[in-house]
């Protein structure tokens, strides 16, 4: 029975690896499968940069255009890294992400600079 604890335990944390240490790469092909959690990931970064921990960062400020979907945010962001010379690729997702966002959606706020 110990094995299959060990084993559960392998599952879950390679799971959650690949959900908060992805590459944009990762990201952009998770897009192309699951348009929902797309959204719901890009969604999470905005809420970030525009909120940012105490200590972090400071808040960059969004301004998104009325009626905005999330098919049309999905579309947009991922077009956006995805036209980037060089390649995103590699880098981790967040910060791509939120660079997408602050180019695209940036009102006046601070840009996110990834590290």
């Amino acid at each position: 029975m110990g094995w299959r604890t060990v084993a559960l335990g392998l599952v879950l944390s390679l799971a959650a690896a690949e959900a908060y240490a992805a590459t944009t790469k990762d990201f952009l092909y998770r897009c192309s499968i699951d348009e929902t959690r797309c959204a719901a990931r890009i969604k999470e970064v905005a809420r970030i940069i525009q909120n940012p921990p105490p200590g972090a960062r400071a808040p960059a400020q969004l301004c998104f255009p009325p009626g905005l979907s999330d098919e049309g945010l999905v579309g947009e962001v991922t077009y956006w890294i995805d036209e980037q010379v060089p390649s995103l690729d590699n880098k981790n997702e967040f910060d791509s992400i939120a660079a997408a966002l602050t180019a695209l959606y940036s009102c006046g706020g601070r840009s996110y600079e990834g590290d």
